[in-house]
């Protein structure tokens, strides 16, 4: 059998060593940078997450003050503000019950809802209330009614 013969024969050194070293170094490197990256972007999901439901709370005490500041005239605006005021209680209750559970999609619905009653409590600063009282003048209708009965009486019937 040939033995094969190497152009180029080298010793177990120094250098040979280092460059081993390094790059065992750089692959261990880059396999921990792959790692760490996924669990920091992990993280700042979980904190933009937190920040997002802490927003929530935060617009439920707003909403909370904007109710406060309603000036209901009628019994029929004052139950729009029992209403909204139950509405956002549940609301809250929700969040804080299930704050650290909470999908994606119900911090987006929660949102939503928020965003709605927050509308309604605005429009009440300008006394433009959603539930309106009107009146029913029942003197005509009862005038034409009359009117029939002695016509009907009037005819014999």
């Amino acid at each position: 059998m040939a033995q094969v013969e190497y152009s180029c024969k080298r010793k177990k050194d120094f250098v040979t060593s280092l460059a081993i070293i390094m790059f065992v170094a750089i692959f261990v490197f880059e396999i921990y940078l792959i790692v760490f990256i996924r669990i920091q972007l992990q993280k700042e999901n979980a904190m933009a997450h937190d920040v997002i439901k802490q927003e929530m709370l935060m617009k439920t005490e707003q909403i909370r003050g904007q109710i406060k500041n309603a000036k209901p005239k009628t019994p029929l605006q004052e139950c729009e503000v029992m209403m909204a005021t139950s509405c956002l209680d549940n609301i809250v209750q929700f969040i804080r019950r299930n704050k650290d559970t909470m999908t994606s999609q119900q911090i987006v619905e929660t949102n939503d809802l928020l965003s709605q009653l927050e509308v309604y409590t605005l429009t009440w600063g300008k006394n433009k209330y959603l539930f309106k009282q009107e009146s029913f003048e029942t003197k005509p209708i009862l005038d034409k009614m009359e009117a029939k009965l002695d016509q009907a009486a009037a005819e014999g019937r």
